[in-house]
């Protein structure tokens, strides 16, 4: 829908400093359980019962990027889940390294279809 919207210059008029498109990107934490539900959620320490032992929230986490214009519309073009490989893994995967998935992403992209002419 982006790439459409942008082939069309229709959000042509919104470019930063007449030539940039703004892009923003933002993490959301978007479902929350208190047990785990599937292998990818992330868990955090929230915690501990009365027999000392740690009680975990389970939660999942997407990381968007958007198209910005000066009125406050935004337009989602894409997005990176933050998850775990495994049940088991030692460590966590974070918003950083979705970052950097989500950036190698968007450079693939073809979004800029037309160059502007100063």
């Amino acid at each position: 829908m982006v790439r459409r919207l942008i082939k069309s210059r229709v959000v042509e008029r919104y470019r930063l400093l007449e030539r940039y498109y703004l892009v923003a990107i933002d993490g959301t934490r978007f479902l929350r359980f208190n047990e785990r539900h599937c292998k990818n959620c992330l868990r955090k320490k929230i915690k501990e019962d009365k027999d000392g032992n740690p009680v975990y929230e389970y939660y999942h986490y997407v990381l968007s990027a958007k198209l910005v214009t000066e009125s406050g519309l935004s337009f989602t073009i894409m997005a990176e889940f933050v998850e775990n490989e495994s049940i088991d893994s030692d460590k966590q995967d974070c918003e950083l390294k979705a970052y950097y998935r989500l950036a190698e992403r968007l450079k693939k992209a073809t979004f800029v279809c037309v160059d502007m002419q100063l």
